[in-house]
């Protein structure tokens, strides 16, 4: 079994392959299959502009870790993934990669 990290999303848990970025939902049942992956994660300001980008290695490497929301509980970091052939910025529910 490859390693993996936990994707909190909102109540769910689901599972993240840190060599990939595949995501599956053991919750209800979904194993990856490669078509949905997490990318790396973007900072938006508040003009909804990108000012800052993290790679999967970085989220890997734990550089965001304790960073995913400000200290007021607003998403700080967004997921960016991959998800069958379209790229998507993750907002609510409240969501962390550890």
């Amino acid at each position: 079994m490859a390693a993996e990290m936990n994707i909190r999303y909102g109540n769910e848990m689901m599972k993240m392959d840190i060599a990939t970025g595949n995501i599956s939902r053991p919750s209800i049942g979904m194993k990856s299959s490669g078509e949905w992956r997490v990318v790396g994660a973007v900072r938006f300001n508040n003009f909804g502009n990108i000012v800052a980008h993290a790679y999967l290695a970085d989220i890997v490497a734990g550089n965001l870790s304790g960073q995913w929301q400000y200290k007021n509980g607003k998403q700080k970091w967004h997921v960016f993934d991959f998800d069958h052939g379209t790229f998507r910025t993750w907002g609510n529910p409240k969501h962390s990669i550890y």
